[in-house]
Order: C-alpha cells, then structure tokens, then sequence
C-alpha cells in the first residue's frame, strides 16, 4: 500500500549503476589516487593507490553516492577524496528531476536487507547489477523526496556531531594522560609543569628511564581486578530494561560447535557501570570500553574492576595505551586467532604507579570527560532509534511530511 500519488518505477529508469574495477595487487602504489574497497567504508582507513588513468565516470568525488554490494551491503554517500573505486562497490548517478540522491539513499538503506536475502553467490552473497535495476521503488514527488531526505539526514548530522564530540572528548582525556604519565608534566604544588619546572626525577632500572621520585613500579593488577561472578542470569537480570537485537537466520553462522544455552550460559559473567571492558580475542583489534551500564557479557571479555575509584580514569587509559602499542602478551591457544590471556600476563604487566594524590586529580579532572561521553552515548542511542523507527514510515508514506512550495 502506497499513497495514491506516489509512482512505482524500476530503479535502472531514474538511476545509473556503475561497475567499479577489478585492481590487481601489480596495480596496487603507495601513492596517486585512493582506491575505495569495501574495508575502506566499514572502518579502514588505509587506502591503497593507483596511478591509473581511468574514464570519468569511474571516479568518486566527496558527497556521491555508492553501493557495496558483496559480502557487506549497504549504500553510503562518500566523504573520502576523488579516488576510484573496486569492483564490489557501484556508484550511482540519479536523475535529479526524479530522484533525490538522499532520499534514495534512506531508500536503499532500508531495502539492503531484503534485497540480500535474495542475492546469489556460494562463499559470499552478491546481489547482482540486474537484480538492483530490475528492483522496484515507489516515489513521492521530488518536493516530498527532499522533504523526508532532509528530517532523516538532520537526525544522522546530531547523532555525528554526537560521535564527534565524543571522540574529540576522548582525545582530550588522552593528551591529558599523556601530559602528566607520559611526558611528566603533571601540576606541581605551584600549579606548573612537574618536569620542565625542576620536579625531581629518578632512574628507574625496570622501566629503563627517570620516573618522578616517589612513584613506584608495580604490577597492572596492583589498579584493578579482573571479576570473574559466578553468574545466575535469571536473577542477575531480574528488573533490568530488555533491549531486542537482530538475530541472524541459523544458515548464516558458520560456528561448528554450537552449544545449547543452559550450557553457554556459564560462559557468561557480569559487569557493572564504569566497569573496564576488554575484549581478549584479537586484542591489537579491540577498543579499550567504559560501560555506561550494568550488564553480561562473554568471557571473552575481561571484566576490569579498578581497586578505588581514584584508579578509573588512569587505569582505563594506561591499558588503552598499552594495547596500542604493544601487545607480546598476546598469543594463540591452538588456533590462527591470537588470545590474550590474564593470569601470569596482564596482570602482571609492568606499571608506572604514581603517588595517589596524582590518581586522584587525575580522576578528578578527566571523569567529567568520561561522563559526558556516557550521557552522550544514551541520547545517541535515543536518537539512532528515532531515526530506526521512522525511516520505514517516512519512505513508504506511512508518515506524511509537510512539503516546501517556493
């Protein structure tokens, strides 16, 4: 059912959908114009180049709009600079008396789903060029087409100005870390830089450099545990808010040894606010997490609990700092995937302990970063829900929004 003034056309007749090209590692430079793969639009942001001279149209400028449509689905409109693009991924040209560019961006988002479940392929599935033209759209007017591109765009411009100020909050937090524990410069009693205003200093043989007097060197366990409850998960989660997820159809997860629930479920620990999260499995992948919640999670991750609040902010941000840069702690326990592992390794990696007059400031100071952050983090899932729930009806015209006449 659709309002009796929208139209219903095939997708090739108000759009173009063109093929990238298949690169081969010879074609491959450090340097020239960036080739989009599809890692480069789900997180990398290395780029591999080409010095290539290529027909116009097989370019990518900043605002087009592209598709992946092999193994990972989805449109995405470019933010990146001119660069070329890989055979997985099409860019789309619309035929701008008919189709807003933005409005069949949230079109196609919300369609990618359905449109996978019917692709063809044996290791990956693709969805192939004809399916996609042949496919059916039901189109508003172009005057309503802006209207709802525009509600459904000003909702992502606030949840990535969100995500950008928490990222920018993030980085603060770490410049701080770094300036007081790493380059030394910590407020002195005077309030001036430790270090450059004459703070005593010593050797320190196990760490192999001068540390300020007074400070120790300790183990990473001497900041937190790692809590390991013995979890009852019926009344563990007693009175706590559900929040469904998407599950995936049994046929689309490769696990070997799958295992009931009543069994997994001993693999199951729990974690509270502001504890430390880590994931063991591919550390050098993993982000270090505050939880801005109570929850469970798999064993997999290891629980950190710092020892005393004053501990939090430098414990959180030494192992960030630690899992970046070097990880030899890390190994495989009989597969190809490397795995972290705590006891006699983490938790007995050395540790720059300052005094704790200095954890405390230090906590003091950066904690209202990391609170903001949290209460960021809920009105961001706030708003993606907002914008989940009304995309469907906004582009199926469910919902009708006021149309801009000039």
């Amino acid at each position: 059912m659709i309002p009796e003034n929208w139209s219903v056309v095939k997708q090739k007749d108000i759009a173009r959908f063109i093929n990238g090209r298949a690169y081969s590692y010879e074609e491959f430079r450090e340097s020239g114009t960036p080739i989009i793969r599809i890692q480069n639009l789900t997180g990398t942001k290395d780029f591999v180049c080409s010095d290539l001279q290529l027909e116009e149209e097989k370019y990518v400028e900043k605002g087009d709009l592209i598709y992946a449509w092999s193994a990972t689905f989805g449109p995405y409109v470019w933010k990146g600079p001119r660069a070329i693009f890989h055979y997985h991924i099409w860019k789309i040209l619309c035929d701008e008396s008919r189709l807003d560019k933005f409005f069949f961006y949230y079109k196609l988002k919300h369609i990618s789903n359905r449109v996978s479940n019917t692709g063809t392929g044996s290791i990956f599935t693709h969805i192939t060029k004809k399916l996609m033209e042949d496919s059916l759209i039901s189109l508003p007017s172009i005057s309503e087409q802006h209207s709802i591109a525009k509600i459904l765009s000003d909702l992502d411009s606030k949840i990535e100005l969100n995500q950008n100020m928490n990222k920018t909050l993030e980085e603060i937090g770490q410049a701080i870390f770094k300036h007081w524990f790493i380059d030394f410069e910590f407020p002195n009693e005077e309030g001036k830089p430790y270090k450059s205003s004459g703070g005593k200093m010593v050797y320190n043989e196990e760490m192999d450099k001068e540390i300020p007097k007074g400070w120790k060197i300790g183990i990473f366990s001497d900041l937190v545990n790692n809590i390991k409850i013995s979890l009852k998960p019926g009344a563990y989660l007693q009175g706590r808010k559900y929040i469904p997820i998407e599950l995936l159809p049994m046929h689309k997860i490769g696990i070997e040894n799958y295992r009931e629930y009543t069994e997994a479920k001993s693999s199951l620990i729990a974690f509270e606010e502001d504890d430390i999260l880590f994931g063991a499995m591919r550390p050098y992948f993993h982000r270090v997490n505050i939880s801005p919640f109570s929850g469970i999670t798999r064993t997999t991750v290891f629980v950190l609990r710092p020892r005393k609040r004053e501990y939090l902010c430098y414990a959180l941000f030494y192992l960030s700092l630690n899992s970046s840069i070097d990880y030899a702690n890390a190994h495989s326990t009989g597969s190809t995937i490397p795995y972290a592992v705590w006891s006699n390794s983490l938790e007995v990696m050395p540790t720059l302990l300052p005094d704790e007059e200095q954890l405390s400031k230090f906590n003091k100071l950066v904690y209202p970063l990391i609170d903001k952050i949290k209460k960021s983090f809920f009105e961001l899932q706030s708003l993606s829900e907002i914008r989940d729930s009304l995309l469907p009806k906004l582009i199926s015209g469910k919902i009708r929004v006021p149309v801009e006449t000039n």
